[in-house]
This record gives structure tokens, sequence and C-alpha cells, in this order.
């Protein structure tokens, strides 16, 4: 009798253990994201296109052999367009319709959903594509206007573009120079820094004032004298500079409102 009367209590505190210690509710397993730019949906022209294993084939009118051929050309390269630190992807799109043309196109995987496609040309001949700056550039050989298309691409040619509510946008940097995108520190003062970015914005900061920050815009022109000058302006200022140097690691600004001089050091 005692005996089933012990083995009854020592079921009845393994069941108890057994309630306190399980989990309350059964937790989901978290599923991770990968950035996948070869499966992913692009939108060319207004077709959108969704990939396989870096390959598409669209029907161009219902019912038609005429297909829209879509491939990934070259690798994927990775980097940061929205300012978000997660790696983002940019790509090379080449389609072909079945004519003589085969168009190549940018576009990007941002927040792991593909975007639209800015064209590059057609039959060019890509050469690099990289993410610097929260900016895609892609690099080419293309033809002298009206050369034909029988003739070999040869004229080196740049595209910029950065992604914007949700858009990827050629930027024009005719008003601008490329050396500038990026993060500068003040020479003279460590705790100011001035971010030039690719849309024609900038961030001033400076940690030695409780890590203030300014926003404002920029534009970079060259005189008839072939001088570059620098219009930096604030909501409630206007700045004007003369480009003195500027280099992969160096920028040197003098002051065309009070005639100082700015020393800058390229982070990043």
């Amino acid at each position: 009798m005692k005996k089933s009367i012990y083995l009854i209590v020592f079921i009845i505190i393994v069941v108890a253990i057994f309630l306190v210690l399980r989990p309350s509710e059964i937790q989901a397993p978290l599923i991770e994201v990968t950035l996948d730019p070869l499966n992913a949906i692009y939108q060319i022209g207004e077709q959108s296109v969704a990939l396989i294993n870096g390959h598409a084939e669209v029907e161009i009118v219902p019912d038609s052999a005429s297909k829209m051929i879509v491939d990934i050309f070259g690798a994927p390269t990775l980097g940061d367009l929205n300012g978000d630190g997660v790696d983002d992807a940019g790509i090379i799109l080449v389609e072909s319709s079945g004519g003589t043309g085969t168009f190549y196109y940018v576009a990007a995987v941002v927040d792991n959903a593909g975007t639209n496609a800015v064209l590059l040309g057609d039959r060019i001949a890509p050469q690099t594509l990289e993410i610097r700056d929260n900016m895609l550039v892609a690099n080419y050989a293309t033809r002298e206007p009206g050369e034909p298309m029988s003739v070999m691409p040869s004229i080196g040619a740049s595209k910029y573009l950065v992604f914007q509510n949700g858009v990827l946008l050629d930027q024009d940097l005719s008003n601008t120079n490329e050396l500038l995108f990026g993060t500068w520190q003040n020479d003279e003062n460590t705790e100011f820094t001035r971010y030039f970015k690719a849309d024609g914005s900038l961030i001033d900061t400076d940690n030695s004032s409780s890590a203030s920050k300014d926003t404002g815009t920029y534009s970079l022109i060259t005189d008839s004298e072939n001088n570059q000058i620098l219009t930096i302006t604030f909501p409630e200022t206007e700045l004007h500079f003369s480009v003195i140097t500027i280099t992969p690691e160096n920028l040197i600004l003098k002051s065309l409102d009070d005639d100082t001089s700015l020393s800058f050091t390229k982070l990043r």
C-alpha cells in the first residue's frame, strides 16, 4: 500500500515539474531572410520580371512565341544602399527580346526586395559594379554618339544611382565631384565631420557641441577661370568655398566669405 502511495506521489511530482518547466507557449522558429538577388522580382519598364536562379522568360504578347529573356550579368555586388548598416545588392541585368538589341540595366535588392531597373544602354560593355557611400556605381564602355552598333564599345562611361523613397534613381553629377562623396574629418577640430552624400545633401556633425547636426545641400561648379566653387546651403545661411585641393584622401577649402581655410581628411 505504501509503495502505491509513494508511486502516486512521485508521478504527481514529475507531472508538476513538467508543467512548471515547460514553455508557456510554443515559439515558432525564427526564419532568417537572406539576400538573394538571383531570385527576386525586378521592374523593367512596365514589366515585372521574376528571376529564378538568375534567369527569366516573360511572354511579351499572350500566346506568342516572342519572349523577353532576362539574365543576370556577372556577379552581384554587396554594400549598403539605404544607410541602415545592412548589406544590399547591386546587379546588372541583360535583356533581349528576339531582335538585334541586347539591353543592359542596373538594379538592386534593398531590404530583400528587388527594385526598378535603370537602363545602361544597348550592346554596351559592362566593366565594374560597386556600392560606395550609399551609391551604386556602374562603369561600362559605350560608343560615341552616332556611331553604328557594329563599332566595338570603347568610350568609358559611368552611371551613379541612389535608392530614395523606394526607387533606384539615376543621379546627375554634372554639378558635383565624385571625390567629395563620403565623410570628411576636420584636421583642426577632429570632433567635426562633414558628410557629402551623392544626392546633393550633406550633414555637418560636431561632437564637441553635444553631437549637434546641421543638414543642408551643396553644389560644385567650375567657373570661367576653371576654379571649382563649392556652395553649401543651410536653412538660414549659405557658404561659399574655393576648392584648393581634392583627392581621395584630402580636401582643402578656402572660404570666399571670410578668407579662412579648412582642411579635411577622408574617413570613408
